[in-house]
Parts: structure tokens; sequence; C-alpha cells
């Protein structure tokens, strides 16, 4: 991170505390992941890449590894340092039978992409042969004034109780397969709190999720170089046969008044594309990002 920090921190920082959630307590990881260079002793940059491993189960990801988070001290850069380290990043999970590497959305991720300000990030990713695949947005809002949304007759939203985690992951595993109920599972699994997922209700069955990130918490680490006191909230989702009818606008104005309820101001919601959607409840774009994807030969 301190390495990061020299390179990047300017414009991207990222707290120390983030590191343990990319590393020790991520169930993938593996020392193996990490590669350092040195100058006698001392670390001058690093690539930490991911692959899917046990516990995760998800086929579409099988194929492809991803370097999550990469760095050279400014002392060190162009100098083939980054170079290296990248070729050997993939050259790992080639070996491991991958056939394609993206940049940062990694399970566990750091970031959506690469941001926008790390300028000389894109031109030497691009160099090494990365292909731009799309342009995803983190955005921003204070949520100290959320409202409650006024919800159809029938339909409530509200957090989840202790009781409900088998709902939860049922709800998921039917309506959104792969990554999100993945990550919800694991999330469980580690013990983390369930009432920091605001539930969509009609006729009491559960139509949509929403997961709170309280300023401070795991999933608020990502912003907490820009601001300790940042909250989050994502992902978000609705049932499609109740979509098209603001359940789900209703459903995010309910996370975003729970959290003005427990304090929160500065909120994030990340790697997303929709930001007329957010700008409804007053998001405005923040940070820019670019996805990129090569081809392992």
């Amino acid at each position: 991170m301190a390495l990061w920090q020299a390179a990047a921190g300017d414009r991207h920082p990222l707290p120390p505390a983030l590191w343990d959630e990319l590393t020790a307590f991520d169930p993938g990881f593996r020392p193996e992941d990490l590669r350092v260079a040195f100058e006698g002793e001392t670390p001058i940059g690093f690539a930490l890449t991911k692959q899917l491993r046990a516990p995760a189960d998800l086929p579409k990801f099988q194929d492809r590894g991803w370097i999550a988070l990469m760095a050279v001290h400014p002392e060190h850069q162009r100098q083939g340092v980054g170079t290296a380290l990248l070729a050997e990043a993939e050259q790992a999970l080639k070996a491991a039978g991958k056939t394609a590497v993206n940049l940062g959305e990694s399970l566990a991720h750091a970031m959506p992409g690469i941001p926008e300000a790390l300028t000389e990030g894109r031109a030497f990713f691009q160099a090494c042969g990365y292909e731009p695949t799309q342009e995803v947005w983190d955005v921003r809002g204070d949520v100290a004034t959320a409202q409650p949304p006024e919800l159809p007759a029938g339909v409530t939203a509200r957090v989840l109780a202790a009781d409900e985690a088998g709902a939860l992951l049922h709800f998921l595993n039917e309506t959104f397969p792969g990554r999100w109920a993945q990550d919800m599972g694991q999330y469980l699994v580690e013990g983390r709190p369930i009432w920091h997922v605001m539930g969509l209700f009609e006729g009491g069955q559960l139509r949509g999720f929403a997961q709170l990130h309280l300023p401070g918490s795991p999933g608020a680490l990502r912003w907490a170089g820009f601001n300790p006191d940042v909250a989050a909230l994502g992902p978000i989702g609705v049932s499609k046969d109740v979509r098209g009818r603001g359940l789900g606008l209703g459903l995010l104005q309910a996370g975003l008044a729970h959290l003005a309820s427990v304090g929160a101001t500065d909120t994030v919601i990340d790697w997303t594309t929709l930001l007329e959607f957010y700008g409804r409840v007053g998001f405005k774009p923040w940070l820019r990002y670019q996805q990129a994807r090569k081809e392992l030969a």
C-alpha cells in the first residue's frame, strides 16, 4: 500500500486496511498471487493477481484471471520493472489455465478498472496489449436528507433479520446467479451483518435487495482514502417480474434513507453505467474507470 500511495496516492488514495480485504480476508488469495520487485531488500513494485478458486463456483469466470492492483515506485518507473512484473503475472495466470486477463473488476476487487486519473497506467497497459472494453463509473452523493420512499400498498423495504439469510441466498441464486450470490454467500459465511442488507418485499416475498456499507466497514474501504467517513451502497437489484414499476428506485431510496438514519452522509455507489438512474436520487458521476482485457496467446 505504501508503494501504491507513492505511485498513485495523490490521485487515487487507498487506505492500508484495504490490503487485508484484498489478501488475508479473501478466501481465494494465495501468497503466490503477489509478485514483488526488489532493489536490494527494498520493495520497488508489485503486481497482485486474482483467479477463481474454491469455494467460489462461477463457471463464466473459470477461464480468466485478473490484475487486481499494480504499482511501481515513481523513482523506478520507465526502467522495465512494471513490464517484467506484468509479464510474470500473466505467465502465472496462463500456467493456471487462464486464457484472458482483465484489469481490476476481480472478485474482492479494489477498483473496477483503471482509474481515469491514472493516465500513465492506461498508456502502460495499452502498450502491453490490453484492449479497452467499456467505461464504468463510481457515483457519489450526500444522503443526509434522504427520505424513505412512498411504496405501493403491499410493498415494503426494510433491513433483513438474522433468520432471513436463507431466504436472501435463495433469492440471489434464483434471480442473480453468479457473482452477487457468490459474494453474499461469502459475506454471510464470514459472519458479517445481514442487517446491513435492505430487502424489498411484496406479499411477504423477497423481491429485491441492496447491500449497505456503513462508514469504516470493509465495503466502504475502497473510498476511505478520499474520505474516512464515506458510506456505500451496492450491489442492488430487484426481480425481473417486478421491474418497470419503480420498485428498484424505491428500494434505492429506502437504502439511502437507512444510511442517513445511522449518520451517513457522503455515499458512493460503485461500478455502474446507470448514470441517469442514480442521478434521480442526486448522485453525480465521480470516478471513471476504463475496463480492459488481454487474451493470453
